[in-house]
């Protein structure tokens, strides 16, 4: 079972491309790092753009769009619907 992010808050830039990949992630089971693997990309840049650090460039927004079918433009526009970060006591990562 993948395991529960610790981080509490997003980053300054939320996008609907994060939204829609975490939804990815989540539907699919995958961890950041079995998503890293997927992309290509190692687990630290999957963090970045889960958690709304930073947007993926063009490049990897397409590969993003292959494999996941998140549209390019997805991580220019604002979240559809708010991005929820995991409650501690749900995942079991409290302190």
């Amino acid at each position: 079972m993948p395991r529960p992010p610790f981080r509490t808050n997003l980053g300054p830039h939320p996008n609907e491309g994060a939204r829609r990949l975490r939804a990815a992630m989540a539907r699919k089971r995958l961890n950041l790092r079995t998503a890293a693997k997927l992309l290509g990309v190692n687990s630290g840049v999957i963090s970045r753009w889960v958690f709304c650090d930073g947007r993926p460039g063009i490049e990897l927004a397409e590969r993003m769009r292959q494999k996941f079918g998140i549209p390019i433009v997805a991580w220019f526009q604002p979240p559809a619907e708010p991005i929820m970060m995991p409650d501690a006591k749900a995942t079991g990562t409290e302190g």
